[in-house]
């Protein structure tokens, strides 16, 4: 300018960090290298300065400024697309729980029928859905992958659930066989007896390697080996025809807390066994949904040494659905913890009966020796 070399800096718009000098310049106004110049008004007039510490503060806020819009700008871009994506990630588990829990008791009540048991009554039932967060890389219904599952099963004491109906062949109204692309297996047993025809033992399951699994199973106090004992005691008539007695008239704490943590422990065991040694990463987490049924004027009970209490308090709901989730990686004791919290609205449904966790802990020791 006039013939004299003017040094002129040109910083862009939206700069998210100060930029700064390489290597000194001789002009009318030097500059000096690795040095942070602003736009000031020290002197009067609109100039290049050495940023002071009150330059370095608006300057420095002026590029956090930047940088927040530059994000909201990409948050807005992909906004759309991380909330579907969030919202089908925790939509997921519940959404495949429902549809197989859904599926499972209707293929339940249809392999009844199929087998011509669909006249005898039918005991409460507890039933449960399992899902995981991870996928087999050979999600069929082969009889290998079937038998790698089933050899991982604990054995815990009592009729442990998802049992291999092939251990039934024998039993007319026992079957296993692939539907849909998943294992389903019926072991329905029923007796005659002079009042009527009842199941001794009753349930169903279905191992999708696609999906989860799904159980139902008796109520323990249903069975007629346990109701026909007790009937006796109570010195109560059963008239041929009529419906058993003991349907609809009590759960004992004990064994429902027992039938709930084992299948939790089942499920665990068998998934394990299920993504052993494959190529991909077993799952974090077990999804569970509960539901148990038949309870509507019902009575929780307690037996010690074979003598009932009777507690006041009756059932008014007729079912009650309970979710839980468990670490593949849980505990026995994570696992009586997970029992207490789906039993709960249980409990509460007998007129607000609470359960200690104390208690559960006290009767899955017996489970687990």
């Amino acid at each position: 300018i006039d013939g004299v070399k003017v040094a002129v800096l040109r910083i862009p718009g939206g700069i998210q960090t100060p930029a700064i000098t390489r290597k000194p310049l001789n002009a009318a106004k030097s500059l000096e290298g690795e040095t942070i110049y602003c736009r000031s008004m020290r002197g009067g007039q609109v100039s290049s300065v050495k940023a002071n510490l009150r330059d370095l503060q608006d300057l420095l806020e002026r590029c956090l400024r930047n940088r927040e819009l530059n994000i909201g700008a990409f948050v807005r871009r992909h906004w759309e697309d991380l909330t579907r994506e969030v919202a089908t990630l925790q939509d997921t588990p519940q959404k495949a729980l429902d549809e197989l829990f859904g599926m499972g008791t209707s293929r339940f009540s249809q392999a009844l029928l199929d087998q011509g048991l669909g006249q005898i009554s039918r005991p409460g039932m507890l039933s449960v859905a399992v899902v995981w967060d991870s996928k087999l890389p050979d999600p069929e219904s082969t009889t290998s992958t079937f038998t790698r599952m089933m050899m991982s099963h604990p054995h815990p004491s009592g009729w442990p659930v998802w049992m291999d109906p092939r251990d039934f062949h024998q039993h007319p109204y026992c079957r296993r066989e692939v539907k849909n692309g998943a294992w389903e297996g019926l072991i329905a047993i029923p007796e005659n007896h002079e009042e009527g025809r009842v199941f001794r033992h009753l349930d169903f399951s279905i191992w999708d390697f696609r999906t989860g699994l799904f159980y139902c199973g008796a109520y323990f106090d249903d069975l007629s080996m346990v109701g026909l004992q007790r009937t006796q005691m109570r010195g109560e008539q059963w008239l041929k025809g009529e419906q058993p007695p003991w349907l609809r008239r009590t759960i004992e704490r004990r064994n429902i807390v027992r039938q709930v943590a084992e299948c939790m422990f089942t499920a665990q065991q068998l998934v394990a066994g299920l993504f052993k040694n494959q190529p991909v990463a077993p799952p974090e987490h077990l999804y569970f949904k509960f539901m148990f049924d038949r309870l509507k004027g019902r009575l929780l009970d307690s037996y010690d040494g074979g003598i009932p209490s009777w507690p006041a308090n009756k059932a008014e709901d007729e079912s009650v659905p309970s979710n839980a989730q468990l670490r593949m990686d849980a505990d026995k004791s994570q696992i009586s913890e997970r029992t207490h919290s789906v039993l709960r609205p249980l409990f509460a449904r007998f007129g607000g009966e609470d359960l200690s966790q104390g208690k559960v802990d006290g009767w899955l020791r017996e489970l687990w020796v």
